[in-house]
């Protein structure tokens, strides 16, 4: 997957070049000012994308095979370190 960078000047002039690279497969990163503004994705892509993360981090644990094993890591009673205020 080749990823290209364009000025977006240059994006505004080749759009459509831009546009079938994005369709492609390929990542199209955009930069203003020389600093990464967006990436221009397949609509495919972005759904796909969108739609793994698949609900909230609760849900992610709730669904998880592990959600059953008790974690309780042993606690450290030694003096903390100290603190200057």
């Amino acid at each position: 997957m080749a990823t290209k960078t364009w000025p977006a000047s240059e994006a505004k002039a080749r759009l459509s070049d831009l546009l079938d690279a994005a369709l492609r497969g390929e990542p199209q990163i955009i930069t203003r000012r020389g600093n990464e503004a967006v990436v221009v994705v397949s609509a495919q892509t972005y759904r796909a994308r969108i739609e793994r993360k698949g609900g909230s981090l609760s849900e992610f644990f709730a669904r998880s095979p592990h959600r059953e094993v008790e974690i309780a890591p042993p606690r450290d009673r030694r003096a903390g370190r100290d603190v200057k205020l």
